[in-house]
């Protein structure tokens, strides 16, 4: 749930962010985004590191995020007709940081690390031009968040068809919403599928379309409904840049109950060569299929005490794996916060991952974070901002340092070690609106 805020910009700082063509007049500019960002260090005495278990699709995120990332979008009514037509832009600029110092340079740097500035969002929506089924009906363009679903303690985006498309969503098609979208994905830099497994290397150049169908708000029961998605996806074989890509597909199947002030969802996603990512377009030209059951919990039973919970196991195949490949990934934990007073909280999170890899070892990670002080503003799992004073505690086996190549920590301060734990102490804030 996230808190929007609107303000009113003159015309003249619109001709500059948004072009508007009229310098006479003002239009109402709506901003909205999301900010993390924090400071920590280790047990070995260096800066803050972070836990995840290679080959595994996502982390346990409280107190275990090392960066600064944050998101800025504007949106603007572009166009409103007497008929109740609207034409509205909207633009998200996102940028990721290390921290490592007070003037901090963004974009990719000569250390490895990842800073970037980039562009996000940036898209045209159309509504109010349809009329019977069609009434509701949103016709869009451009690059965008498309419909995403993410278990929010893990960052974890299972079912996001994200990027550059065309299409029209809430449709109403009687027993619910139904959406279309055509998508292209031109990869620019090598990449790694997000449902782990194969390793997608080497695709600058490479191109594929994907038409996305998805049919929402089916009640099936009361306080339940079902969604059902099908992502048809070609790659650009003939391409020269993309010989003997793989075309493919991806289905998922949610349902989503109301329970205690909150939701449960229950997802069954499969796909197939291009569509084994179940996210960004696998360039793929061996094969691959993934497999994926999730369970997802977020309530408030009471007003003092709130839970998230998440349950995944995925299995993925590929041909000709090699040892350090991803078989099979189970990831389990929970976020328990009792709310002491509108605005103290204090919370914890424990989860659980294991990976068996081709090779026929299992690595294992346990993470537990204890954030006995957190400041909020309101009670409830998405009162946001919120600053936490945290301390995590981590234990993994040596098959997962055999899987990393080394240790499963890539702070310096591992480098070469054969520890099999670590710890952090830091304080963070995060934030949307």
């Amino acid at each position: 749930m996230k808190m929007h805020r609107k303000c009113v910009l003159p015309s003249a700082a619109l001709v500059a962010a948004l072009a508007c063509t009229s310098a006479a007049q003002s239009a109402p500019v709506d901003f909205t985004g999301y900010v993390r960002t924090g400071i920590g260090s280790n047990n070995k005495g260096g800066d803050q590191v972070c836990f995840r278990l290679p080959g595994a699709g996502a982390k346990w995120r409280l107190g275990n995020e090392c960066e600064t990332y944050g998101e800025l979008q504007l949106g603007a009514d572009l166009f409103k007709g007497n008929d109740g037509s609207k034409f509205r832009y909207n633009i998200m600029l996102g940028y990721l940081a290390t921290g490592n110092s007070g003037f901090e340079a963004l974009g990719n740097s000569a250390d490895g690390s990842d800073r970037h500035f980039a562009l996000r969002q940036n898209w045209v929506g159309i509504t109010g031009i349809g009329r019977g089924m069609m009434k509701d009906a949103t016709l869009w363009l451009g690059k965008r968040y498309y419909q995403r679903h993410d278990v929010h303690a893990m960052d974890f985006f299972y079912w996001n068809n994200s990027g550059d498309g065309v299409g029209i969503e809430n449709i109403d098609a009687g027993i619910g919403k139904f959406h279309v979208a055509l998508r292209r994905d031109n990869a620019d830099v090598t990449t790694t599928s997000s449902a782990g497994g194969e390793l997608t290397t080497n695709n600058r150049g490479k191109s594929g379309t994907s038409l996305d169908m998805r049919l929402s708000g089916i009640k099936v029961n009361p306080g339940g409904e079902l969604e059902f998605g099908v992502d048809l996806r070609r790659g650009d074989e003939k391409d020269s840049d993309s010989p003997g890509l793989k075309s493919g597909y991806a289905v998922t199947a949610e349902h989503t109950q109301n329970v205690w002030g909150g939701f449960n969802k229950l997802t069954l996603q499969r796909g197939v060569d291009a569509g084994a990512g179940l996210g960004a377009f696998n360039f793929t030209t061996t094969g691959q299929t993934t497999t994926r059951l999730l369970e997802h919990l977020v309530i408030q039973p009471s007003g003092t005490v709130s839970v998230m919970f998440a349950f995944v196991h995925q299995k993925t195949d590929v041909p000709s794996p090699t040892p350090t490949t991803a078989d099979k990934w189970t990831s389990i934990g929970a976020r328990p916060m009792y709310h002491w007073s509108e605005h103290l909280t204090s919370t914890a999170e424990v989860s659980l991952d294991r990976v068996k890899y081709n090779g026929g070892s299992t690595g294992s990670l346990r993470k537990v974070t204890l954030a006995p002080v957190v400041v909020r503003a309101g009670r409830g799992p998405w009162s946001r901002p919120e600053l936490r004073l945290f301390a995590t505690f981590a234990s993994w086996n040596s098959e997962a340092n055999a899987a990393a190549g080394g240790n499963l920590v890539s702070g310096s301060d591992f480098t070469g070690s054969s520890a099999t734990s670590g710890r952090t102490i830091g304080a963070q804030v995060e934030a949307w609106w």
